[in-house]
């Protein structure tokens, strides 16, 4: 990648960051900058004393809540007089396995390590 004109780095000025929630939400000052050489992960955070287990949800823009909404009002409006077990099993079942898609995926720091769910499962990796 050749460097970027805006910065000392090499990065694409549009790559992702791991923010808490003080810095955006609260306002509060970035006093805490991270840069893994590994991935080029950046982490801009407060260094507030809560910042040993702080849980970071992935952001769900409108249009996937209108997504949701057209696919689950397709799935049970489908089961109009269908049997109860189609409506029990298919029905329910999409739905489950649709929200278990959505928020399976989360972000924590844990002391010295970031934590990565996917679909409820952890993969730790260290923060240098």
């Amino acid at each position: 990648m050749e460097e970027n004109k805006l910065t000392p780095f090499t990065d694409a000025p549009d790559t992702a960051v791991i923010t808490c929630c003080h810095v955006t939400d609260d306002g509060a000052p970035v006093l805490y900058v991270s840069h893994d050489e590994d991935d080029g992960m950046w982490q801009f955070l407060c260094g507030g004393e809560n910042m040993t287990n702080t849980v970071y949800r992935s952001k769900i823009d409108w249009w996937v809540w209108l997504v949701t909404v057209g696919f689950l009002a397709v799935i049970w409006l489908s089961a109009i007089g269908m049997s109860w077990w189609y409506i029990v099993f298919v029905c329910g079942g999409m739905t489950l396995l649709y929200a278990w898609l959505m928020f399976g995926c989360w972000y924590e720091i844990d002391g010295e390590e970031l934590v990565i769910y996917q679909f409820f499962r952890p993969t730790r990796l260290p923060i240098s």
